[in-house]
């Protein structure tokens, strides 16, 4: 069974006005909930819960990616290339960064235990609003990060 946009949509709205959420554009541009779902193929009993959820792991994943510039795998040249060339003040920012995304994933664990549907929304807030924050932090990372790898061709 395929889940239509227009209740994914709806079923958020719902959400968003209760709890003051961001647009659903936003939150399906930022976090591609539509294309989860879909993917999922039903709609969640708990939709705000996936919401966070879904929210968060997409957050969490540029901990993964920030984790190589912090402590690499040393049995990765590839890692251990970008790792070297990111200073020790550049590295402090970016534990910073991954520091400020990991309080929301342990919220995010927190939660699980709480079922709580208000601080489900306000952790999903929460993780859109770091996302934009960070997002340019992030953006230069990448593009530091891919301009070294063109410097070595």
């Amino acid at each position: 069974m395929e889940i239509e946009e227009n209740a994914i949509k709806t079923k958020y709205e719902g959400l968003k006005k209760k709890y003051n959420l961001p647009s659903y554009e936003d939150i399906c541009n930022e976090f591609e909930i539509n294309d989860v779902l879909k993917k999922l193929g039903f709609m969640p009993a708990y939709f705000l819960r996936f919401l966070r959820r879904t929210a968060v792991d997409k957050l969490y994943s540029w901990v993964n990616y920030l984790h190589v510039f912090i402590l690499p795998n040393q049995q990765s040249a590839v890692l251990m290339n970008e790792y070297q060339n990111f200073d020790e003040k550049k590295r402090e920012e970016i534990i910073d960064y991954a520091t400020q995304i990991m309080i929301i994933s342990r919220k995010s664990v927190e939660l699980e235990l709480e079922k709580d549907e208000k601080e489900d929304a306000k952790l999903l807030k929460e993780a859109y609003d770091k996302l934009q924050e960070l997002k340019p932090k992030l953006l230069e990372i990448a593009k530091e990060n891919v301009k070294i790898w063109k410097e070595k061709r």
